[in-house]
């Protein structure tokens, strides 16, 4: 890391301490036009994807459930399949409060939870046809069944890249006096051949975003 990296994020962590004691954010109600029903803005069907009852989500164990309960205020978890066969599980968990302590459940931290090995964790960018944004792309093994998943971060009308862009996202909504709310949105999908499974994912992403309209996209792309 250089010296000037070093620095800015000191000096980061410095004004966030420092505006901390004189500012303090609080949750603001939102409009009931600015609420979302992400249950109703997903779509069952768009594009050649439509939903399915499946049994091959990750299923949280009952103390991990009931800390999601207390994160989350909305969570949404579906299977879709195409004409071809090839089936995405979507998992969408929104966010009132997206404090410190109430940060998102990561996929890193959830899956080993449930059992899984995380083979790898890398950065990518998604071009979505209407903005590119940052994401994390995971290998994921539990016996003979890899799971290759893919997510992305959004803090108030941001995706946030990485910690410190997350930390500089609280504090710009910090000095208006605002606690931003959070989405994590996951695709995820098993197979053999990570390259094949993430252009699939990527398929599913665009298609699902080409059938919403600007607004809805923005709740789950930001601006």
């Amino acid at each position: 890391m250089s010296w000037y990296k070093s620095s800015f994020i000191f000096s980061v962590l410095v004004v966030s301490l420092f505006l901390g004691d004189y500012l303090k954010p609080t949750l603001q109600p939102k409009n009931p036009e600015d609420r979302v029903d992400f249950e109703t803005l997903i779509p069952k069907e768009f594009g050649d994807w439509k939903i399915v009852e499946d049994q091959l989500m990750v299923l949280a164990d009952p103390e991990l459930e009931g800390k999601l309960a207390e994160i989350y205020s909305q969570n949404i978890s579906r299977t879709y399949v195409d004409s071809k066969g090839n089936r995405i599980m979507l998992s969408l968990a929104y966010g009132d409060n997206q404090e410190d302590s109430m940060q998102v459940h990561k996929p890193e931290v959830c899956y080993p939870a449930q059992g899984f090995a995380v083979l790898s964790n890398k950065k990518t960018f998604i071009d979505t046809g209407f903005n590119m944004i940052p994401a994390r792309v995971l290998n994921t093994v539990l016996g003979n069944r890899n799971e290759f998943v893919l997510y992305w971060i959004l803090v108030g009308d941001k995706v946030v890249d990485g910690g410190l862009d997350r930390k500089l996202q609280q504090l710009s909504y910090g000095l208006k006096g605002i606690i931003p709310d959070g989405l994590l949105f996951r695709v995820s999908s098993i197979g053999k051949d990570f390259l094949q499974e993430q252009k699939v994912q990527k398929s599913f992403i665009v298609s699902l975003l080409q059938g919403l309209n600007e607004s809805e996209r923005k709740k789950l792309i930001g601006n």
